[in-house]
């Protein structure tokens, strides 16, 4: 009978678990430098704790004695593993590895795990991976996280690549009056899994005069930066640069073409740029493109006028400028707004030729 694809998908997932996660870079396993007893938990401290660092035979241990022998040890906590994780990362999951064996254990007499945690910035953090099952007397690599599992908390490379990034592990021992187990940790290494972030780019970018006084703009890029922002950025008349639109970044390593409306601008000539912001902070832009939109004609009626004129256009200020043919700007009070006409207040005018400019439009009109 013939395997369906999906089974033979799953099955080659089974044998080769790496497949599961080959998006995820990996560091390569690596040591601890600084060992130390953290006694945030348990009563017994490990000796030579820096003899966890190697692979070789010596062992950081922590045993009952007669006056103690049922307690959980101390941390014992592993920094300075030296991670160079490079930027523009996201952090898949971190896998640590604990060399440890049991002595002094019988039936009656046992060690387990107590407390196994990451550590960020120096102290313990995260989700507690501790074990359940008894150690053993052989000398056996445990496993604890995975290439996708963040230990219940969010990771940056910064707190990955720190002095004080590491784990901190707990055993807890049961003995008896006759029996003093000891546990014995020859070796703790860590990898860390990532994904290289392709940063934003931008693709495609056009901005094109619309109706209504419209601008309407295009734009795409390619990359995955999911902690980096997105600006539309305007700039006309005598304000600077303004973000009139906010986008987070979408789907990984997809082109994203977005259409946006700007409305707003009532100037005649504006320009547009895109402004990226990457997740470390750093900023970047597009280029420059200019829109202009051709003034359009208020009807202004009646024209000539003495003491009041209307427009074909709706306004809801209470006050509109004008300019004299001499360069004199006037305020004119609005007597009637909103609908599909206003009407000005022209009184206190001097008698001449003066041009109405507004949202991009413009009349010119006499006053008697």
């Amino acid at each position: 009978m013939k395997r369906s694809l999906f089974a033979i998908v799953i099955g080659l997932i089974l044998y080769f678990p790496e497949a599961a996660y080959c998006q995820c870079s990996n560091s390569g396993a690596k040591n601890g430098i600084s060992f130390a007893n953290d006694n945030s938990v348990g009563s017994i401290a490990f000796t030579s704790p820096s003899n966890a660092g190697l692979h070789d035979g010596n062992f950081a241990d922590a045993s009952a004695t007669a006056s103690l022998f049922a307690a959980s040890t101390q941390y014992l906590k592993s920094t300075g593993f030296g991670f160079t994780i490079p930027g523009s990362t996201s952090i898949c999951g971190i896998v640590v590895e604990v060399e440890k064996s049991a002595t002094g254990i019988n039936i009656l007499a046992n060690v387990k795990d107590n407390s196994v945690r990451l550590v960020k910035a120096g102290s313990p953090t995260g989700s507690d991976y501790a074990k359940s099952t008894k150690w053993t007397s052989t000398q056996t690599y445990y496993t604890y996280g995975g290439a996708t599992d963040l230990w219940g908390t969010t990771w940056s490379k910064n707190e990955i690549n720190a002095a004080n990034f590491g784990i901190a592990f707990s055993a807890e021992i049961n003995g008896l009056i006759s029996l003093f187990p000891s546990a014995l940790i020859d070796h703790v290494r860590m990898t860390v899994y990532f994904n290289i972030v392709l940063p934003l780019s931008i693709t495609h970018f056009t901005a094109e005069t619309g109706e209504d006084h419209n601008a309407s703009i295009e734009w795409a890029y390619v990359g995955d930066e999911n902690n980096g922002q997105v600006n539309i950025q305007r700039k006309s008349g005598d304000k600077d640069w303004q973000t009139i639109k906010k986008y987070k970044s979408g789907e990984t390593g997809k082109e994203q073409l977005i259409n946006y409306i700007d409305t707003d601008c009532r100037d005649e000539q504006a320009y547009y740029r895109i402004e990226l912001i990457s997740g470390d902070g750093s900023t970047d832009y597009s280029k420059i493109v200019v829109v202009r939109w051709v003034a359009r004609k208020f009807f202004i009626y009646p024209n000539p006028s003495t003491n009041e004129i209307f427009i074909n256009h709706p306004v809801y200020s209470s006050l509109v400028s004008c300019t004299g043919v001499d360069g004199t700007t006037w305020q004119l009070p609005v007597l009637l707004k909103g609908g599909g006409k206003t009407e000005l207040d022209i009184r206190h005018l001097p008698p001449g030729t003066y041009i109405l400019t507004m949202d991009g439009m413009r009349g010119i009109f006499i006053k008697k």
